[in-house]
């Protein structure tokens, strides 16, 4: 029988065992926690008969599965048939310093006759990984309650070399990306209650907690609030990152600008402008009316002042010399 499961393993590179619960008894060599903003991934030595615990992050965004990259030590090459490898998931406890599990088995094979294997296990359905020469994928979608994975490295028989015993694996663990990265929407505290809307190349964004889901690229971000202009800066996405689109959202009502001479009185609606505000001064749309006054001069005009829009008052004096013959 086991010769039997032994072959099949052989024939059948992709063959996934049914998910069985069952007690693992197995020494950790390390814990490796997915990271999106880390696609390097990272790295832990085992031997023979240890294994790797893999977590997956809080809020696994952007991750459509793991790769798992096994490099074989060339004391094995040649006897890689001595050695087997394991996925479980499930596992409980969480993989630590402990030795005794609780645990399902995803697939379990033997070494394949290469210097590296490498294994891609999908986390979501609709998943963009493909069969590939360079890799296993695992056909099974192992979503975020299957976690923790344990891969595990087993002796598949007796005899083996000193050489072999003292030989260290290296397991690289990485996150498989979609094509998609996001777009954190910060604004100022004192808009941070605003009901806002957020755009993504003119087209409505679903926002949660800030956070906007976005494809790879450059990407145009317009933000829109009652009572504001709308705010646009543009974004370049990139897969598992998370970039900041920090918008400082200004008010959308009418401003007027004054340029006077000194000692010039300016009033609107007859209200005085205080020379400090002649740069840009707010005011409520619709009809208005203003007053200069310098000396004895007095001139009146009415506008109708409309949202968004930037007036310019200049008030000009002339003083002309002509002589005659």
């Amino acid at each position: 029988m086991k010769r039997a499961a032994i072959i099949a393993a052989i024939l059948f590179p992709c063959l996934c065992v049914p998910a069985s619960g069952q007690s693992l008894r197995t020494a950790v060599a390390g814990v490796v926690r997915i990271d999106p903003a880390a696609p390097d991934g990272a790295g832990v030595s085992l031997r023979y008969n240890e294994a790797v615990g893999i977590l997956l992050p809080e809020k696994p965004l952007f991750i459509e599965g793991l790769e798992i990259e096994l490099r074989i030590p060339r004391q094995f090459q040649g006897a890689e048939s001595s050695v087997a490898w394991s996925l479980y998931g499930a596992v409980r406890p969480e993989p630590g310093p402990g030795f005794d599990y609780a645990a399902e088995t995803i697939v379990s094979q033997l070494l394949p006759s290469r210097v590296s294997m490498v294994l891609r296990i999908p986390l979501v359905q609709g998943h963009g990984m493909r069969s590939n020469p360079f890799y296993t994928l695992i056909p099974s979608v192992q979503g975020p309650g299957k976690y923790p994975l344990l891969f595990k490295l087993s002796p598949a028989g007796k005899g083996l070399s000193a050489a072999m015993e003292a030989a260290e694996f290296k397991v690289i663990v990485r996150p498989v990306l979609g094509n998609e990265g996001g777009i954190r929407v910060v604004l100022p505290p004192e808009q941070a209650a605003l009901k806002y809307q957020v755009f993504v190349d003119d087209q409505p964004a679903n926002v949660l907690d800030g956070l906007v889901i976005a494809a790879r690229g450059l990407r145009a971000v317009r933000v829109t609030a009652p009572g504001f202009k709308d705010e646009v800066v543009s974004v370049a996405v990139e897969p598992g990152i998370v970039r900041v689109a920090e918008m400082d959202l200004q008010p959308d009502v009418p401003r007027l600008s004054i340029f006077a001479p000194q000692g010039a009185v300016v009033s609107l609606n007859g209200q005085i402008i205080p020379p400090a505000e002649w740069a840009s001064f707010a005011m409520e749309p619709g009809e208005q009316t203003v007053n200069c006054k310098i000396g004895d001069y007095t001139i009146n005009r009415r506008f109708t002042a409309a949202r968004g829009k930037r007036y310019t008052l200049e008030l000009n004096i002339e003083l002309n010399i002509r002589s005659e013959p």
